[in-house]
């Protein structure tokens, strides 16, 4: 008979001889945090977690017993402020709305805000005088369209995530990955191909995409 192992709990914290756990929770997102000792209420903070203010919460079995509001507050580290020369390709109906200045902002399509700042459009640079073609899914139909492809230099506010990789709104900025860039006016996906320092230092070796 095989029998399913229980979830490995972290470890608790003896108080008049309850054992109880310690849980952090933001915007409805719980974590419960491992103590060091099991009489201090020492405790090791998972990774990864988001800048902002954090509830404790104690439990006792499966029960809550008690709750701190806004018990602490993570800050964010500096930014960093980089350059990504992103490959963009547009439909040709919207290639006119795509303008130096244009700044990234906040949509309602579930991109995580961002912490440090928003990510703009310093240079552009048309690749080609005729129309490429891209592919836009529609429902289940995946719709053929002309289109302009450009480069852009794209100034930008980053951290250093897990791995020590750059992110900005949680997406990770590299040679190769995707970046995704909204106004008011348009919404566009493009290739980054190189990421470097606003000085013009790469910001990490062979951070290109050969051409």
């Amino acid at each position: 008979m095989n029998r399913r192992k229980r979830p490995k709990l972290p470890r608790g914290i003896y108080l008049r001889g309850r054992l109880y756990w310690l849980a952090i929770q933001r915007n409805g997102k719980r974590h419960f945090i491992t103590l060091e000792t099991p009489d201090l209420a020492e405790a090791r903070l998972p990774d990864g977690l988001a800048p902002g203010a954090y509830d404790i919460h104690m439990f006792n079995g499966g029960q809550e017993v008690a709750v701190r509001a806004n018990a602490f507050t993570l800050i964010p580290p500096p930014a960093s402020h980089l350059e990504a020369v992103v490959r963009f390709a547009v439909d040709e109906a919207l290639a006119g709305l795509v303008r130096e200045g244009d700044r990234d902002i906040i949509t309602a399509n579930g991109r995580p805000p961002s912490d440090v700042g928003d990510a703009r459009l310093t240079s552009i640079r048309p690749l080609d005088a005729r129309a490429a073609t891209i592919d836009v899914l529609a429902g289940r139909t995946t719709i053929h369209m002309p289109a302009r492809a450009f480069e852009a230099v794209v100034t930008l506010p980053a951290n250093k995530g897990t791995g020590d990789v750059w992110e900005y709104r949680r997406q990770t900025i590299r040679a190769g990955d995707p970046l995704t860039f909204e106004t008011a006016r348009y919404t566009m996906n493009g290739l980054i191909l190189q990421v470097r320092h606003v000085d013009g230092t790469q910001a990490a070796a062979e951070e290109t995409v050969p051409k």
